[in-house]
């Protein structure tokens, strides 16, 4: 009878070992289920902090529409105070706005206009910009 309740006592004790670590298996999961995507986001969002970007303002010295056949861009050459020359690429995402801050296209952007450009250079180097404002 001693050596059954003994048995018995046994058998208990490793049906609560075995709950006790499958628990703390799940937990585990769950726990690195919930982390792993976090560790994900905060690598993207260290990649995009890393794109600054900067302003010049100008005078229009070029505007150039892109033009598939020859395989140009478009792009905005300006001069600075200091005579210091800048090309920007213009994309699809490129916002610009005329004098009275009303959104214009790169046909409305002359030679000798003056122009603020906000812009963010690329891993390759290139100067793109971001948005550009006809300044008065």
């Amino acid at each position: 009878m001693i050596l059954y309740l003994t048995y018995d006592k046994r058998k208990n004790e490793m049906r609560n070992m075995c709950k006790k670590t499958t628990f703390i298996f799940i937990a585990l999961v769950f726990i690195c289920g919930i982390a792993l995507p976090g560790f994900t986001q905060r690598t993207e969002s260290k990649a995009e902090r890393k794109t600054e970007t900067k302003t010049v303002t100008g005078t229009v010295d070029s505007v150039s529409s892109a033009d598939p056949a020859k395989g140009t861009k478009s792009e905005i050459i300006l001069n600075d105070d200091k005579n210091k020359k800048f090309s920007f690429l213009i994309t699809s995402t490129t916002t610009m706005y005329g004098a009275k801050s009303v959104a214009i296209t790169l046909e409305k952007i002359k030679k000798g206009d003056k122009v603020k450009v906000k812009y963010a250079t690329t891993k390759e180097g290139v100067d793109k910009a971001v948005s550009v404002r006809i300044t008065p």
